[in-house]
């Protein structure tokens, strides 16, 4: 039995990768991230995994405000 405590050591989990349960989907200023996979495999539908919607960061500033942080911090 294969013990796992989160997403980081799921992506780095040989039998994940084994299974095919990591997948390396395109960012949107190019390059990918490792994502893991639909859990489920269908007979006769695959996922497609086309695009990550944001790239990491795009909501850095915003959650940050948000959270309350001054403008100078924030910067």
């Amino acid at each position: 039995m294969v013990q796992v405590s989160g997403a980081g050591q799921a992506l780095n989990s040989d039998l994940v990768r084994d299974r095919g349960k990591v997948v390396d989907v395109p960012l949107p200023e190019g390059g990918t991230v490792s994502q893991l996979a639909h859990p489920i495999k269908y007979s006769a539908t695959s996922p497609v995994y086309r695009r990550t919607g944001v790239s990491a960061g795009t909501h850095t500033q915003d959650v940050l405000r948000e959270i309350g942080f001054a403008e100078d911090e924030v910067k």
